[in-house]
Parts: structure tokens; sequence; C-alpha cells
């Protein structure tokens, strides 16, 4: 998944288009391959692949709505801005990684709960 990302962000570096389409279909499709994992590996759990893909790309959106609304308002990203950091490569994608974990990871940890 954080390979997935590096690519994502060096495409976009290259085209700012990029980030807008495949960003949240990516990480729609980690979210998928979180899921099958865990059905494959760990347990058999029933999930609605289409809605798992949701999640995974809001995550993504809610990531994006944050950095354009902080860099038009305070020119910052919303990390540099709340702790007051500069920005490096160990917090580059930390607003990514907290929001999809935090939603992803909560509805497999609500779908495990069921089995």
């Amino acid at each position: 998944m954080i390979l997935t990302y590096l690519v994502v962000w060096l495409l976009t570096m290259a085209r700012s288009w990029f980030v807008a389409i495949c960003g949240p279909v990516t990480a729609g499709f980690g979210a998928i391959a979180t899921f099958i994992l865990t059905d494959k590996f760990i347990t058999k759990i029933k999930y609605n692949k289409i809605h798992i893909f949701l999640i995974g790309g809001l995550a993504f959106l809610i990531t994006d709505i944050l950095y354009f609304t902080f860099s038009n308002t305070y020119n910052k990203t919303p990390i540099e801005y709340i702790f007051k950091v500069e920005i490096e490569p160990a917090t580059l994608f930390l607003e990514l990684f907290t929001f999809w974990h935090a939603l992803v990871g909560t509805k497999l940890f609500l779908t495990l709960s069921k089995v």
C-alpha cells in the first residue's frame, strides 16, 4: 500500500490531474486488497467490494479536501499547520494514512467483530 501511494505521489508530481482521478481509485483498490487478504489468510468474512472501495476512496478525497483548504487558506499542509512541523518524508503521507486507516480499519474491525 505504501508503494502504491508513493507511485501515485510521484505521478502527481508529473501530472497534477493524476491525483484527483487515480488517487481515490488506488486507495479504493488498496481497501479491497486489505479485505481480500484478510478473507484469504485470517478468517472468512462477508463484505461488499463496492462499499469497501468507496470507503477507501473517501479517505483519499477527505485528504484532498483538507490539502486544498489548508493550502489555499494557510499556504501549509494540515500537518504543517496543526503540529507546526516542516514537511519531510516522515510526515509526507500522514494525513492520508490517518484517514485511510481510520476509515478502512474501522470497517474491517466492525466486519471482523461480526464473525
